[in-house]
Order: C-alpha cells, then sequence, then structure tokens
C-alpha cells in the first residue's frame, strides 16, 4: 500500500471560503475511545502502518472459478463448500478436492438490481444430516413485493428499489441430497436498499438465527439526502403489524420459525427481533466457542470495527464511528441543510458544506453508554491525506479503511502455528485476509494484525477446513480494489472464484515483505497504442447531446446509478469512476458509440438494456457533460453508427 503522507487540517467548506477547524472541532474518524486507555484498546486504533506481513507460507490453488456473485461461503457437514451466488440466483454445492460443482437449488424470486443485493447469507441448520428431521437451509434475499408499501425515498416509480425487501426462506435437503427443496418464508418485508443492505445470515449456538440489517447506505453517495436511522427503534405498534422499516442499522436475533424470540432484549419498552443496533454495514458475523459473538463492520472512511455483539448493545453509528474521541469524524446531516435544500447540493466525502449541520462524537448524548469496538480496522490522525493521489480520484480505495466483509473465528487447535485463537477478516478493497490475535477469554485483541494473501482481488468470505490447514476465500466477479503496485485496478486476477490457501510448513516471507500468494509482480501495463489506433481530433467529432437530456441523464443516473458510481461520478465504492483521469486514460481513444453500448449492454449488472433506450442516451449524455463536453442543439441519438465518429474525451483534453 502507497505511503500516505500528511494533509493539511481537516476542513469544513462555506460558500465562499474553506476555514479550518478548532481542533475542539476537528474531525474525520479515528478510534482512541474516550478515557479507555487499556492497553488493548490503545494498540487496536493504530494506523494501516502497523500491520505486519504474515510470516508463514501458503499453496494457493483455484477450487472453481466462474461463479455469479459468490457471497456466503460455508463447509457443510458432508465435507463440501456450500455457496451462495448474489446475482446468479443459485445456491452451489462444490467439491473443494475436485470443484466439481451441483446448484442445489434456483431461486427466482431474487432480486438483484444492484451490487449489494440479491442472493445473500446462508446459513445451515445445526442438525442437518444428522436425521433428526431438521435437514434444513436458511437464505437471506432480496426480493420485489408489490403488495407491499412503496419506499417514499425511490422518486422514480418505475425502479426496482421501490418495493425491495428482504425475506429470509428456509429450504429442505431432499432425501437423496441433491437438490433442495420445499422453500418456506420465515420472515418477510425487511428492509432492503441500493446500498448497505449486509445480509449475513449465521446460526448460533443457541438455536437462534442472527442476520444482520445495514443502514441502507443513507446520508452518502446516491442517498445523501436520507437520514440514517440506524438509531431508532421499532414500536409495539410496528412490530403489532409486522412493519419491520426499524430495523436499519440492527442485528436480528430470530427464531427458526421467524418468531421473536422470548429472551431477546427489550428495547424502549418493545421486545422485538432487534439484538443490537447502531450499525453501518455489519457485513461479517462469527461465533466464538464460547458463544461470543464477534463482527465485522465497515466503517465510513477510518474505522472499520471489529466488535462484540452483546444483547440490547448500541453501537453508535451514525453519531460515532470507532470510538468516540472526536478525532477525524463528525456526523454530518445533510438532509437537514438549513440555506440550501439537500438535493440541490452536492455530496462530498471531503468537505461538508456551509449550512449542512454536524456533530462531533462527543457531542451525542449517549457516546458514554455505547459498546465500544474491539478493535478498528484502521485508526488514523486528522491530518490524514484523505485525497491520495495515488488513486487518481478514487479516493476510498487509498482511505485507511480496508472495507471488511465477513469474520471468521480461528480455532485454538487449528492447525496453523501461530493462528490458534485468531479472528480471519476479509476486505474488499485490499484483497487481502488479515488475522487479529486474541487473548484466551477472546474479548480483547493482540498486536498486530496480520495480513495475507494480498492480490487484486475483493474477497468476500472464508470456510475453514476440518484441519484448520486451508482457508477457503470466495471472491467477488468485479468491481474496485487497491494495485498491487499502488493505486487502483478493476482487472481481477481470480473473479468469481473459490480459492484454497493451505498452509505449507517451513514457508517463507516473500522478499518485498508481503504475503503474497500467487505472483507478487503487478499486471504488465497494456502497450502503447499505434498512432493508427489512436484518435484523431480531424477524424472524428465532437459528441452531441442536448441539456434536456443532460437533465434527465442525472435524474436517471441518480437512480440507476449513483448507489454504485458515486454521485460525483468519482466517489463510487462499487463501479468504476466516470469521471476524471482514471475515466479519461480509459476513454481517450474510444467512441461515444462505445460508451453508450457499454451503459446499455452492461447496466444494470443484473439486468443489462432493461431501461429505455432514450434513458441510456440521455445518462451517457450525462457522462459527457460532467467530463467537459458541452451540449449543443443536435440530441445524442440510440442509433450506434451515428456515434461511431463521436469521441467521448474533448480534444482539449486529448494531448493531456
Amino acid at each position: 500500500m502507497p505511503h500516505r503522507r500528511p494533509a493539511p487540517a481537516a476542513v469544513i467548506t462555506t460558500a465562499t471560503a474553506r476555514t479550518p477547524l478548532a481542533p475542539a472541532a476537528t474531525a474525520i474518524f479515528l478510534g482512541c475511545g474516550l478515557a479507555l486507555a487499556l492497553s488493548a484498546a490503545a494498540w487496536a486504533q493504530d494506523t494501516p502502518d502497523s500491520v505486519q506481513p504474515g510470516t508463514e507460507g501458503f499453496d494457493l490453488r483455484v477450487v472453481a472459478e466462474g461463479l455469479e456473485g459468490p457471497w456466503e461461503l460455508a463447509l457443510g457437514p458432508d465435507g463440501q463448500l456450500w455457496v451462495t451466488e448474489r446475482t446468479g440466483k443459485r445456491i452451489t454445492r462444490i467439491d473443494p478436492a475436485t470443484g466439481a460443482a451441483t446448484t442445489l437449488a434456483t431461486l427466482p424470486q431474487v432480486e438483484a438490481p444492484g451490487g449489494q443485493d440479491g442472493l445473500l447469507g446462508l446459513a445451515l441448520d445445526p442438525a442437518l444430516g444428522q436425521g433428526a428431521g431438521r435437514d434444513h437451509v436458511y437464505v437471506a434475499y432480496t426480493y420485489i413485493d408489490e403488495t407491499l408499501p412503496a419506499d417514499p425515498t425511490v422518486q422514480d416509480r418505475a425502479s426496482p428499489y421501490l418495493h425491495l425487501y428482504t425475506k429470509i426462506t428456509r429450504l429442505t435437503l431432499a432425501p437423496d441430497g441433491a437438490t433442495l427443496t420445499d422453500p418456506q418464508d420465515i420472515l418477510t418485508g425487511l428492509p432492503a436498499s441500493n446500498d448497505h443492505n449486509s445480509g449475513r445470515l449465521k446460526f448460533g449456538p443457541d438455536g437462534m438465527l442472527y442476520l444482520t440489517v445495514g443502514d441502507q447506505g443513507n446520508n452518502q453517495l446516491g442517498n445523501w439526502c436520507i437520514p440514517i436511522e440506524a438509531q431508532r427503534l421499532p414500536t409495539q405498534a410496528e412490530i403489532d403489524d409486522a412493519t419491520y422499516l426499524a430495523y436499519v442499522g440492527k442485528s436480528l436475533r430470530i427464531a427458526p420459525d421467524g418468531t421473536i424470540p422470548v429472551d431477546n432484549p427489550e428495547l424502549a419498552g418493545v421486545k422485538s427481533h432487534v439484538f443490537t443496533y447502531g450499525h453501518r454495514n455489519m457485513q461479517g458475523l462469527a461465533f466464538g466457542p464460547d458463544g461470543t459473538l464477534y463482527a465485522s463492520e465497515q466503517g465510513p472512511k477510518t474505522d472499520d470495527e471489529i466488535n462484540i455483539l452483546r444483547a440490547g448493545g448500541n453501537y453508535g453509528w451514525p453519531h460515532v464511528s470507532g470510538f468516540a474521541d472526536n478525532n477525524a469524524y463528525v456526523y454530518a446531516r445533510w438532509a437537514e441543510s438549513e440555506e440550501t435544500p439537500c438535493a440541490d447540493l452536492e455530496f462530498s466525502d471531503l468537505e461538508i458544506p456551509s449550512g449542512v449541520p454536524f456533530d462531533r462524537e462527543t457531542d451525542w448524548k449517549g457516546a458514554d453508554a455505547m459498546t465500544p469496538p474491539l478493535a478498528t480496522m484502521f485508526t488514523v490522525p486528522s491530518d490524514w491525506t484523505f485525497a491520495d493521489p495515488a488513486c487518481k480520484g478514487i479516493d476510498f480505495i487509498c482511505w485507511p479503511t480496508v472495507a471488511a466483509s465477513s469474520i471468521e473465528h480461528y480455532p485454538a487447535t487449528g492447525g496453523i502455528p501461530g493462528w490458534g485463537n485468531s479472528l480471519l477478516v476479509t476486505t474488499l478493497k485490499r484483497g487481502s485476509l488479515y488475522r487479529i490475535g486474541l487473548e484466551a477469554d477472546g474479548q480483547a485483541t493482540i498486536p498486530p494484525f496480520e495480513r495475507y494473501f494480498q492480490s487484486e482481488n475483493r474477497f468476500r468470505d472464508t470456510a475453514l477446513a476440518p484441519d484448520g490447514r486451508t482457508i477457503y476465500v470466495a471472491t467477488d466477479p468485479g468491481g474496485l480494489a487497491e494495485a498491487l503496485n499502488g493505486g487502483t485496478t478493476t482487472d481481477m486476477q481470480n473473479p468469481g472464484a473459490i480459492l484454497a490457501f493451505t498452509w505449507r510448513a517451513g514457508g517463507a516471507r516473500p522478499d518485498d515483505g508481503q504475503m503474497v500468494t500467487g505472483s507478487t509482480t503487478a499486471p504488465d501495463s497494456p502497450a502503447p497504442l499505434e498512432q493508427s489506433e489512436e484518435i484523431a481530433t480531424g477524424q472524428f467529432l465532437p459528441a452531441t447531446f442536448t441539456e434536456d437530456q443532460v437533465n434527465a441523464g442525472k435524474a436517471s443516473y441518480n437512480t440507476a446509478c449513483a448507489a454504485c458510481h458515486g454521485n460525483t461520478l468519482r466517489n463510487g465504492t462499487m463501479g468504476p469512476p466516470l469521471a476524471g483521469e482514471n475515466f479519461e486514460a480509459k476513454w481517450k481513444t474510444r467512441t461515444v458509440a462505445d460508451l453508450y453500448a457499454d451503459s446499455h449492454d452492461r447496466m444494470p449488472p443484473s439486468r443489462p438494456a432493461s431501461l429505455p433506450d432514450a434513458t441510456y442516451a440521455a445518462i451517457t449524455a450525462y457522462i459527457l457533460r460532467v467530463n467537459g463536453t458541452e451540449p449543443g442543439e443536435q440530441p445524442l441519438l440510440t442509433d450506434p453508427d451515428a456515434l461511431a465518429n463521436q469521441y467521448v474525451i474533448p480534444p482539449e483534453k486529448q494531448d493531456q
């Protein structure tokens, strides 16, 4: 990872000038925890520079590839790997020795219109295959239900998110073990959105199901004018009516039949499925041998969190990120903008416009009572450079967060020396697995973090072989990640795969100091284009589109695209940037016909070509306008032949 140089003090932008915050009000997000001076907590807030490369060698084997978004990975009692395919809508069983894959069930009701929805969590009944009459498998997924109320925050009446919800369904393994049958819904109408759905599902040792529900990505990117409700608790009237909108930003504890367990915590006088609250995007759950429930949670720009979930606990979001220390984070409440309506503002991760109210972490009256994290990944000082030039405008890749995507407890009896009683955390941005040592009681961490398997992949989930010597890792089929040589990449080394990392006794650390399995060399840069392949300004025409198309395209983009690509076209966390240096480099020698076809034929990812052609043309016009092309009198047509001699990047940028 490239070295980060300190930046000037954090600033809040006003309408006329930028004024540094006073030291008491500085914020971006750290984690040192008020009066928490415990040594374990102190080291657990270190910067990314504190991470050590792993010292043991592993052999890499590709078990399976070509999967459509492997999301949850579990080792079954049959010794097979059970996988949910997020966009493939399948539950797949894979032989870890041969890679042979069997489709156990396809769930046509699954809807995956974006990057964080679809077929998500999977939990195997603890009695599966034991002849107890409970050969059940539970899955969590998003679906459309037009009998339930429409989401009032979705403006586009044709959007698949208008009636998108989450449900948990139980399936039964057929007697021959070859298929999953008899799907039964046990809990429906749970919240879903275009962002931060979370969706991790686990069985606890108490026989209950645990599900994570994210904050829906509100107060940021395409949802910046929608308030976060992670602190709102359900009312008794809502529970009586089976209305679960208040379940956002929560962990849930659910009986296997979908009902509320009688021993769930009572919060604000109401007993519901809610187990803990105040969460952002909790994608990892794992139980320790004593029943301790660990969770990994994605933070905003710093402070991904490792938590221990305790019944009724409040984990602080959105008032606090990491520890309540007023360091490197303030809670900006965009929807409450006083001077300019929120819809007329442009969201920024780096600056808060004048008139948008914000709070420091210790302004929140609940800070003293919140449950602090076990550790953060990672904490940095307020003068950290959050706009690192190494990432060329894709700033979030260079932020100190790692996008923790799952968590696994490694047992004390595991077969890898030095790993006993650890937490294993996969990361999306870093394409790595982090090992976090635990004290004997599992309630505190042991420094330092160790980083393994660095790659140009997005690691989604893990499973352990019975002997503990092999770690299976599921990878995303695409997205953005840190490149091995610094900066960013969209080219995954092992897209949509299951990888096996097997410990090799006596393995040594590579010379470059990173525990890289496979090649430690970054992919070769593409060869420069021949002169004949470059766009000649005299041979190509400027793009043509109208101001009306730009306006329509902006509205459609914010509805269908901003959650993945960002509302500024360069600040998304799922899709590649559509403006700025990276976009210009990619599209410098390509035509508007290529851009239109790319959006039409590939977007949205789960339902390409599903929007009207005129909408794709309008979105293309909006992208061109943001990248510097001026509108004119002639509209952008939907005929590719008419666009084949129009360039994407204006001529004045061709030689830059």
